[in-house]
């Protein structure tokens, strides 16, 4: 069995987020030709997208092509709206949340999904979690690699990955908001450059994080993302986890600036 664990898709449509919270910043479609739509952020462009973003039958259709069985469908990350009032995101995150588990539920051998929830307010985001796994039985969230420039080692954070510990939910973490995008927004850059570098970070600061106290050892995250740069300081990785360890052996403290 071929199973794709990354893949985006959003609604067809939906509310006009503008006028639904009273000021802007969010993602609405514009059906400009037919199979095709522009994703706007106020009335700029921020990409194009074709059908099988939205419309299920093409979805499959690609899938059974690409000798894929089963697809693992989460939101786009620019969907995810952190910097946003919290109470905001929560309910964009049950829009797009519902629409994953209708996909879902309709092509149960096809589609599995992964939910989105409002990072930047721990209590909404165990909330929605809960709701995500409880509910609309979906095996777990996909989040960002930072929360309005807090990485996530930050302590802020526990409780959402405590909750997804307890609820046995997985987290798949996509790189978002990417190192030196404002250097470098031509050529596709962010995506070449950025993305692997924002790789490696979440991945240090996940994996020094464990490895200086020892926290959420049973919680699975999916970093499949953390290739490229990860795997090219492979070497450095090795050197400070000997120091860690040295640490650990001598002085059972924690690594100054690891808290």
């Amino acid at each position: 069995m071929k199973i794709d664990l990354h893949t985006h898709i959003l609604p067809e449509s939906w509310p006009d987020l503008r006028e639904r919270y009273g000021y802007g910043g969010f993602v609405q479609l514009e059906h400009h030709e037919p199979c095709r739509a522009k994703m706007l952020i106020d009335g700029k462009c921020f990409r194009e997208i074709e059908d099988n973003c939205w419309h299920t039958p093409k979805r499959i259709f690609d899938c059974d092509t690409a000798g894929v069985d089963v697809q693992v469908i989460s939101t786009v990350p620019v969907m995810f709206s952190y910097w946003a009032k919290p109470e905001h995101t929560l309910d964009l995150s049950k829009i797009l949340n519902d629409h994953i588990a209708g996909v879902v539920a309709e092509h149960p051998k096809r589609f599995t999904g992964l939910g989105t929830v409002p990072m930047q307010d721990a209590d909404l985001a165990v909330r929605e979690l809960e709701r995500c796994v409880k509910e609309l039985h979906l095996p777990g969230v996909e989040v960002g690699s930072n929360v309005n420039d807090m990485n996530l080692n930050d302590p802020s954070l526990f409780p959402i990955f405590e909750a997804a510990q307890d609820l046995g939910a997985a987290i798949f973490v996509h790189p978002w908001d990417v190192i030196g995008k404002e250097r470098m927004p031509k050529y596709w850059l962010p995506w070449l450059v950025g993305m692997p570098a924002t790789d490696a970070e979440i991945l240090a600061s996940l994996a020094c994080r464990h490895a200086c106290h020892d926290d959420h050892g049973d919680l699975l995250f999916d970093l499949r993302r953390c290739a490229g740069a990860p795997a090219e300081s492979s070497h450095r990785f090795r050197a400070l986890w000997g120091i860690i360890s040295i640490y650990h052996r001598t002085h059972r403290a924690w690594l100054p600036g690891q808290a």
